[in-house]
């Protein structure tokens, strides 16, 4: 059908148009073409649709003090899955931080509200996040904005 005859198509023309099925068998046809093509290609790269998940840690010292504060702040960033601890940032078996690094995967993000909620020293912060690291592991805190996962760090 030439263009200039589309153009003058009128809406009722549609109804009682020749055109109108053959159309219609048209667009079904390219459709089922190109559900085709897009299968195949998945199918022949095999693509994997990953999906990289922001792992919350939360913790504070004594039973009288509230994790909420934490919690919502990483529920508001996105994290899907929040881990926490009440124990002193002194005590090494810490149940929380042990199944939060447990449970991340390669290309997840760990994030923390503080930085202080994470290590017990300085020596301490800086193995679990190079243990993080090298597991190709994202960090994150979120009052002292520090993102190992872009270029400014």
């Amino acid at each position: 059908m030439p263009i200039a005859r589309l153009k003058n198509l009128r809406f009722s023309d549609r109804f009682g148009n020749p055109y109108k099925k053959r159309w219609t068998g048209e667009i079904i046809r390219l459709v089922t073409h190109l559900k085709n093509i897009v299968s195949t290609i998945e199918k022949d790269h095999e693509f994997l649709y990953t999906v990289y998940m922001l792992i919350g840690y939360a913790r504070v010292s004594t039973q009288d003090q509230m994790l909420n504060l934490q919690q919502d702040a990483l529920e508001k960033i996105g994290c899907s899955k929040i881990f926490t601890d009440v124990a002193s940032g002194s005590r090494a078996d810490r149940k929380g931080l042990e199944d939060a690094v447990a449970y991340v995967r390669e290309g997840d993000t760990l994030v923390v509200w503080r930085l202080d909620r994470l290590g017990r020293s300085l020596q301490h912060l800086i193995e679990t996040i190079s243990r993080l690291n090298h597991r190709n592991i994202g960090f994150k805190s979120v009052t002292e904005n520090i993102d190992t996962t872009t270029s400014g760090g």
